[in-house]
């Protein structure tokens, strides 16, 4: 890295060396002397710090990667199903992600906790990874594929630093050996000095300016306001004698006299230097270059970018009104329109505020060119009353922004009915909060405790009004330990919905709870179960019951064959649910509820409903076949599924039909599978897998 040492026949100063590929195996790094005569004395050692560059594993010739520097390209086009490739590799790193399309909900791209997923991302997206050992997993399902992703990983800390003190060498040659604890690589790094005479020479690369640094302070476009600032070098600052700091065009040329500045080196290495600027950005500057001298001339050379930074609050922001009648609950439709200047903003942060002051984060919105709306549901603190709306960027989030003033609005009299925006607002009349988790704590468990109702989100705008769009619904019954009585807060919904979503397999915003209750788990029991109970003393304890709703993805929703499968594959695993195949989902449970409901019991769940237009409802189905597509299980599934006795449902619904329906089931051997009970053991035989197309249902001519 250079001379820091002035005198003739002296060196003294860092060197830099690459890290090896992967620091798994390794402990440290050993510095000898190096000359003809072979290996010389240790210099010194270098810790480890578990560094490994990007590995790939499993799908990786499907992957197109490019190597620059310390930035790795990753890219997959057009991509094919069920591919998998897994990249591991250590942080601190950034991630950026320039281009995204995958088919929602299936296809992911995993990073740490996040799963990226869809069409939509607001691009760039930079993701920052601290360090440790991070993996990125690419994962695809078996059906629909898109246009694939492209993501740059540039990683930090590749390198090894080690401090070389003042001294007369033995030699000019360093030599670095990666080393496990006593026992050394065979192979070696090598490096040569070079001797940095002051009395002749211009300052020498380790001479630089340290900590050049420059924040824009004005946040209008194309005016820059601050302070550059930097510190001389920490060894051999007496042989700089100034420094040269001006503005460069993007091949480092300075071009305007004007903006050229020469300051006298200070005595100590401690003492700061400065400028102050104030004025308009040259088009063609780009970056801020500080470089040392002496009476031989100008040496060592450091730069940073030139950035302008341009902030921006956003310009307007309207709030639909509460249509929540429940205190301490806002639901309604935010509209923001986007910030004047939106370049270099990463998202819009909306806040639940006191006044004029941030109080809790609700949310991070993308940018976008055109107005935004955000949805949402929240429960309040009394002193919340206003939402705050401002411009986040990658390394700072303003302060100022908009502030919209809402009302809680109340309405007693339609607890029940949500979507109304009637009644009192608690700005007029502030009591106790009306919770009855709140309100009464103490309360016996002979009556139940409603925590909470929302509207189900499968819900459609018709020529008629809104009406339900086609879903299941079902209710999921909790046992919860003695003397528990978990907060309904959004923490816990949101750990239910992750719950059914990860056992049914779809996506959280395919899930809802429409009502959550507490009740003794006799009277639980029987809503959910009839008569039969997995609890040897129900009435002792009490139980968390749930209404749930599942829906298609709003992208399929729009074809009703696709609609209708997806209803038929949900509701085949409620069903097997509801038949005590509750093992993925108690597990599932636990994990989710860990913190917020330790020690819940086995789950149940009730028999699925399939709800559909009115001219399309129907009741009353068991595990249905659809025509052209059975339902598909994962080999978990199956496995769960075997326990039970084997056995298949063919439900036929014919609409405002009141007599006897004759169903003819063409059944030939080896056709239809049918489950055969044996006589002797009471134990049903083996069956052959159903083909659709080998079943056969007729109707009587005066039934058709």
């Amino acid at each position: 890295m250079g001379d820091a040492d002035g005198r003739l026949g002296w060196v003294g100063g860092k060197i830099q060396f690459q890290r090896a590929e992967s620091e798994k195996s390794l402990t440290h790094y050993n510095v000898y002397w190096h000359s003809a005569a072979g290996q010389g004395d240790l210099v010194g050692k270098v810790p480890t710090n578990g560094f490994s560059r990007p590995q790939c594993e499993v799908d990786c010739h499907l992957l197109d990667i490019s190597v620059s520097g310390t930035t790795y390209t990753f890219h997959r086009g057009a991509y094919d199903n069920e591919e998998l490739a897994k990249i591991h590799f250590s942080g601190p790193a950034l991630m950026t992600i320039t281009s995204f399309r995958t088919e929602k909900y299936y296809d992911f791209l995993e990073v740490g906790d996040r799963q990226l997923s869809g069409t939509k991302l607001a691009l760039p997206m930079n993701i920052k990874l601290p360090s440790g050992l991070h993996t990125i997993t690419w994962s695809s399902d078996r059906s629909e594929v898109e246009e694939g992703w492209t993501f740059h990983l540039t990683q930090t800390g590749t390198t090894a630093d080690f401090e070389v003190p003042s001294m007369q060498p033995p030699s000019m040659e360093l030599q670095v050996v990666a080393a496990f604890e006593e026992t050394e690589g065979a192979a070696a790094a090598y490096g040569t000095l070079k001797d940095f005479d002051a009395s002749v020479m211009a300052p020498s690369p380790a001479l630089v300016a340290r900590n050049l640094s420059f924040i824009d302070e004005n946040v209008q476009e194309k005016l820059i306001k601050g302070r550059i600032q930097f510190f001389p070098p920490s060894m051999g600052a007496d042989a700089v004698t100034f420094y040269h700091v001006y503005f460069a065009d993007v091949d480092g040329i300075a071009q305007w006299t004007e903006y050229s500045w020469t300051l006298e080196a200070p005595k100590t290495a401690k003492e700061m230097l400065q400028i102050d600027l104030d004025l308009e950005l040259p088009s063609a500057a780009v970056s801020i270059v500080a470089v040392s001298g002496n009476a031989h001339g100008e040496g060592a050379k450091t730069w940073i970018p030139l950035r302008d930074i341009v902030r921006s609050a956003r310009a307007n922001a309207s709030f639909s009104g509460d249509s929540d009648p429940v205190a301490n609950q806002v639901r309604g439709d935010l509209t923001i329109v986007p910030a004047p200047v939106p370049t270099g903003i990463t998202s819009y942060s909306l806040y639940l505020g006191n006044g004029t002051k941030k109080d809790e984060l609700l949310g991070q919105i993308p940018p976008s060119f055109e107005d935004i709306s955000f949805s949402f549901h929240i429960r309040l603190e009394s002193y919340q009353r206003s939402l705050i709306i401002v411009s986040a960027y990658d390394d700072f989030e303003m302060e100022e922004g908009v502030i919209v003033e809402f009302e809680d609005l109340v309405d007693d009299s339609t607890f029940f009915l949500l979507g109304t925006r009637s009644g009192r607002s608690l700005s007029e009349e502030r009591s106790e909060p009306v919770e009855p988790w709140l309100r009464q704590p103490e309360m016996g468990w002979d009556e139940r405790q409603l925590l909470w109702t929302e509207a189900p989100l499968a819900t459609r705008q018709t020529k008629s009004g809104h009406a339900q769009a086609p879903h299941l619904m079902s209710s999921l019954l909790l046992p919860l330990a003695h003397g528990q009585s978990p907060a309904p807060s959004a923490e816990l919904r949101r750990a239910l919905r992750l719950a059914l979503a990860e056992v049914l397999q779809v996506s959280l915003e395919q899930t809802s709870l429409t009502q959550g209750e507490r009740l003794r788990c006799g009277q639980a029991t029987a809503k959910v179960m009839g008569k039969s109970s997995r609890l040897q003393q129900p009435d002792e304890r009490s139980c968390l019951l749930v209404n749930f709703h599942v829906m298609p993805d709003a992208q399929k929703a729009l074809h009703p064959k696709l609609t209708q499968d997806f209803l038929d594959r949900i509701e085949a695993k409620v069903i097997r649910l509801h038949q005590g195949s509750t093992r993925k989902l108690d597990a599932s449970l636990k994990h989710h509820l860990e913190t917020l409901a330790p020690g819940t019991g086995a789950a149940m769940i009730s028999e699925p409903q399939q709800m559909a237009p009115k001219e399309r409802h129907r009741t009353g189905r068991g595990l249905a076949i659809s025509k052209e597509e059975g339902v598909v299980l994962t080999t978990e599934e199956r496995e769960e599924t075997s326990e039970e006795p084997g056995y298949i449902l063919v439900a036929v619904s014919i609409g405002a039909f009141l007599g006897a329906l004759t169903v003819l089931v063409a059944a030939r051997r080896g056709a239809f599978g049918v489950a055969k009970r044996s006589t002797a053991t009471g134990e049903p035989d083996a069956v052959d897998p159903v083909t659709p197309a080998d079943v056969s249902v007729q109707l009587s001519e005066g039934q058709q």
